[in-house]
C-alpha cells in the first residue's frame, strides 16, 4: 500500500505506519530505560521487605 501522491519518495508500507503513530504516542510518558530502573528499584525494595527480622533478645 502507498501513501498519497504528494509524499515525494517517502512511502511507507502500511505496517510500519501504524507502528510510527503508535511510537509517537508511547514516546511522551516514559523512556524504556526509565521504566528498566523502575521495575529494578521495585524488585530491590521487595527484597528488603521480605528478609526476615532478627528478634532482639
Amino acid at each position: 500500500m502507498q501513501g498519497p501522491s504528494t509524499t515525494k519518495g517517502n512511502v511507507w508500507p502500511a505496517g510500519e505506519q501504524v507502528q510510527a503513530v503508535q511510537n509517537i504516542t508511547r514516546l511522551p510518558l516514559r523512556t524504556p530505560s526509565e521504566v528498566v530502573i523502575e521495575k529494578r528499584r521495585r524488585k530491590r525494595r521487595r527484597r528488603r521487605n521480605n528478609k526476615k527480622k532478627k528478634k532482639k533478645n
